[in-house]
């Protein structure tokens, strides 16, 4: 009996211990459906995500406008493409999560 009430409890310590981190986007200041350029905002959240082992990050309900102003930048080639080409190689990313792993995204 002692033995079963032990495993309990350390299945039960083990729920708790990993406990996600929950990011709320609304704490970030972004409004839905205000039309607000939300780009800098959430590149924000995502950097202070960086720091956590997993977490859920929520979108509030309804739409999130993100435009390029405060939007990540990054040199990327595209496919089949040269270093000779003429086209720019830095590209304007929305959300960018290089290097990060256990991120969950709830659109609501």
């Amino acid at each position: 009996m002692k033995k079963y009430l032990l495993l309990i409890l350390l299945s039960a310590l083990n729920r708790i211990a990993y406990v996600q981190k929950i990011i709320n986007l609304a704490d970030y200041g972004i409004i839905p459906n205000s039309y607000e350029n939300a780009s800098a905002k959430i590149a924000r959240a995502i950097k202070d995500v960086s720091s956590f082992d997993s977490c859920i990050i929520k979108f509030p309900g309804g739409r999130i406008d993100l435009w390029p102003e405060g939007a990540e930048r990054k040199v990327f080639f595209i496919s089949n493409a040269t270093e000779h080409d003429s086209l720019s190689k830095e590209k304007i990313i929305g959300m960018l999560f290089n290097g990060l792993s256990n991120i969950t995204l709830e659109g609501n």
